[in-house]
């Protein structure tokens, strides 16, 4: 048993080689994981993920056998599965994954990420009153990759300071034009990944430049912040009892709102 990051541990079985001897030692590890544990007067209970693989079937040396293991932990927790073995399907998908990552990359460089914008009805003035700026992708050979898809993908990949670069530039310079056809009520909701925000200098000066550059008045930009990776910790706690958290903080006069639910 050795412990090798922050939060993850290794197991090395000796001696065992059939995937049904792992998957019962899988399934009895992971029910002690769940098992709640006292500290003091209060009852913890916390999660856990397991990535496996075998030798030999899987590979023949300790670091392949290693590598196999992290991945299936890997595609374990982006499908939120309590457990996964190596297998050709995990191969293959981080086949797919990996060369999604390299055509991502290719389209945030080449322009092939563009805006759409849902407009948000004001039923008090009987109008438009806000868009929501919606990153789309439309992949040359697979169709419409959804956002639910390619921006966790920006996120593991490093691309997401990219990507939110260019949906703002884009999104603040269609706002100035409808506020310059006589729209200037208008406002615009832009969703930013968590990763972004807590990489953003303290004056947040790389978002507002670009407000300011396009001549919009901050109040007009919303940030919404739907933080996705905190959900795979402390606010599945949350979820699980049902409540949703909404915190609402001003960033230079801009509006931003970070929603977990």
């Amino acid at each position: 048993v050795a412990r090798v990051g922050g939060d993850d541990f290794a197991l090395l079985i000796p001696g065992m080689d059939q995937p049904e001897q792992a998957q019962q030692l899988a399934e009895e590890v992971y029910a002690e994981v769940l098992r709640p544990f006292k500290n003091g007067d209060s009852e913890i209970a916390i999660s856990g993920t397991l990535g496996g693989a075998l030798w030999p079937l899987d590979a023949r040396s300790p670091g392949a056998l290693w590598r196999r293991a992290e991945q299936a932990l890997f595609i374990a927790r982006n499908r939120h599965l309590p457990m996964l073995a190596f297998s050709a399907g995990v191969r293959k998908e981080l086949s797919y994954r990996q060369k999604l990552q390299q055509d991502l990359l290719d389209a945030v460089q080449n322009n092939g990420i563009w805006v759409a914008y849902q407009p948000i009805w004001d039923n008090q003035r009987q109008r438009v009153g806000k868009l929501e700026a919606l990153a789309r992708w439309l992949h040359p050979e697979l169709g419409n990759i959804p956002p639910d898809q390619f921006i966790p993908l920006a996120e593991e990949s490093g691309l997401i300071g990219l990507l939110g670069e260019k949906i703002l530039e884009q999104a603040c310079a269609d706002l100035a034009l409808l506020h310059q056809a006589g729209f200037d009520w208008l406002e615009l909701s832009i969703n930013r990944s968590i990763i972004e925000f807590l990489q953003l200098d303290v004056q947040a000066k790389s978002w507002l430049d670009v407000i300011h550059q396009h001549h919009i008045a901050p109040a007009k930009i919303i940030f919404e912040v739907t933080e996705s990776l905190l959900m795979d910790t402390q606010s599945q706690h949350l979820a699980r009892s049902g409540l949703s958290v909404r915190l609402l903080y001003s960033l230079q006069g801009c509006a931003c709102a970070i929603h977990q639910f």
